[in-house]
C-alpha cells in the first residue's frame, strides 16, 4: 500500500512535466566521513544518480542513491533512497528502504525517565545507558502543492525492530530485562501513517536568507511486540515554525528563529521515543546537532519535547557573495528546551539549554563546519554538515 501510493504520485507528477525535464545524469560514486553519533568515526560510500532541479529553493532535483556506512563502534547501515524535492513543480517525494545495526542507541528505562548517574557511567562507561537496535525501515513522504506556498503532507512508515542488550559490558537495559524476567532480545513491528500541512516560503534550503516554514502533522501508529511494550496504539503531533529575517539590504546577515513542539498521546517505548516526527527524512535523537545543539545525543529520551532556537548568521567572505558559490558563514547560536513524558508532573520535566558560536563553509550545495559552546551539562563541541535548521 505504501509503495503503491508513492509510485502513483511519481507517475502523476511525471505526466505533468515535459519529457526533457526527466533527464538523469550518469551514475557517480559518493562518499563521506561520519563523525559522532552511532558511528563514532566512520565512512560511508555508494553510488548515486541525480537530476538537476527546476528553478526554486531546492539544490537537488532528484537523487537515487544506494549508500552504506560503517563506524568504528560496529554500527552500520545500508539504504536505497529516492529524494526528489525539486524535480516536479507541484510535488515533493522522499522514500527510502533502510537496514540499520546500531550499537549506541540510548536506553533510559522502559518509560524513558531514568537519570544518567555519573558514578555508574564512570564505572561502566557511556555504554551503560545504551542498547543494540537492529531496525529495518520502509519510509515514504509525498507532498502536493495545494496553493502557492501551502503543501499537503502525507507519509508513512513500516518498521521492524530487534532490541537487545550489549554484550561487551553491563548495561541498564540488561539489568531491567533481568529484573522483569524478560529476555535480553525482543522483536517488534511498527506502522505509522502521517497527515498534515506545510507552508514554505524559504528562498533557499541549504542556507536560507528569508522566508518562513510552518509544519503541522498528526501521526497515528500501531506497535506489535513483546512485553514491556506489548501491543499499543498511539498518536503523535508536531507543530513547528522557522523564520528567517534578513537584517541588511543584501541579506548577508540573517536572524534565524525556530520553534518546535512534539507531543505523544502516551509514553512511547524507548526505541520509539528515539525517533522524531518530521515532514521529510527520518531523524533520530531528542538532543543533538539538529535539535538542542552541543549535547551528547545519548543522555536523554522523551516522548514529548519543546524547544526554541535562535541563530545570528553572517557571511564574512566574500563581500560579493551573490556572485560566488564559496562562502564562509559565522554564527552565534542559542537553544532552550524541555523534555517530558505524558504523565509526568511539571516539576519532573527536564530543561536543557545551549549557547555558543560556530562557522560554516559553503560551496554551492555542499556545507561543512562546526559549533562550540556551553550547555547545562558543560562544554560542547560538534562537527556538522549544515545548519541545524
Amino acid at each position: 500500500m505504501l509503495s503503491s501510493a508513492v509510485i502513483a504520485a511519481i507517475a502523476l507528477a511525471a505526466a505533468q512535466e515535459p519529457r526533457d525535464s526527466l533527464r538523469w545524469l550518469r551514475p557517480h560514486p559518493v562518499y563521506d566521513i561520519e563523525s559522532g553519533g552511532q558511528h563514532g568515526i566512520g565512512l560511508s560510500g555508494g553510488v548515486a544518480m541525480r537530476r538537476p532541479p527546476i528553478p526554486g529553493p531546492s539544490s537537488r532535483g532528484g537523487r537515487l542513491a544506494l549508500i552504506g556506512d560503517y563506524g568504528i563502534t560496529g554500527s552500520r547501515s545500508l539504504a536505497l533512497t529516492f529524494d526528489a524535492p525539486g524535480m516536479w513543480r507541484d510535488w515533493r517525494v522522499y522514500t527510502t528502504l533502510r537496514l540499520q545495526r546500531m550499537l549506541r542507541t540510548p536506553y533510559l528505562g522502559p518509560d524513558n525517565q531514568a537519570e544518567v548517574e555519573d558514578s555508574l557511567r564512570d564505572r561502566y562507561g557511556t555504554l551503560y545507558y545504551r542498547h543494540a537496535l537492529l531496525r529495518s525501515t520502509a519510509y515514504a513522504v509525498v507532498q502536493r502543492r495545494l496553493a502557492g506556498a501551502l503543501w499537503l503532507h502525507a507519509g508513512g512508515q513500516l518498521r521492524h525492530y530487534r532490541t537487545s542488550s550489549l554484550e561487551e559490558t553491563p548495561t541498564l537495559h540488561q539489568q531491567d530485562m533481568a529484573a522483569a524476567s524478560l529476555p535480553d532480545t525482543a522483536r517488534y513491528r511498527g506502522s505509522e501513517a502521517r497527515l498534515g500541512l506545510v507552508f514554505d516560503t524559504r528562498d533557499d534550503w541549504i542556507a536560507t536568507h528569508r522566508g518562513v516554514m510552518l509544519e503541522g502533522i498528526v501521526a497515528a501508529g500501531r506497535l506489535h511486540g513483546a512485553a514491556p511494550a506489548g501491543s499499543m496504539s498511539y498518536l503523535r503531533y508536531l507543530w513547528a515554525a522557522r523564520e528567517f529575517i534578513p537584517l541588511d539590504r543584501d541579506a548577508r546577515t540573517v536572524l534565524a528563529l525556530r520553534q518546535r513542539v512534539a507531543l505523544s498521546s502516551d509514553t512511547l517505548p524507548y526505541f520509539l521515543a528515539y525517533e522524531q516526527l518530521t515532514s521529510r527524512a527520518p531523524s533520530d535523537g531528542v538532543l543533538g546537532r539538529r535539535s538542542i545543539r552541543l549535547h551528547s545525543g545519548g543522555t536523554v529520551l522523551a516522548s514529548n519535547v519543546a524547544y526554541l532556537s535562535a541563530d545570528f548568521r553572517r557571511i564574512v567572505v566574500p563581500p560579493d557573495w551573490r556572485e560566488r558559490e564559496r562562502r564562509l558563514w559565522v554564527l552565534l547560536l542559542a537553544d532552550a528546551g524541555v523534555v517530558w513524558e505524558p504523565r509526568q508532573t511539571p516539576g519532573d520535566r527536564r530543561w536543557h539549554w545551549t549557547v555558543g558560536t560556530g562557522f560554516r563553509f559553503q560551496n554551492g550545495s555542499f556545507m561543512t563546519g562546526g559549533d562550540i559552546g556551553i550547555t547545562n551539562e558543560g562544554f560542547g563541541l560538534s562537527l556538522t554538515s549544515g545548519f541545524a535548521f
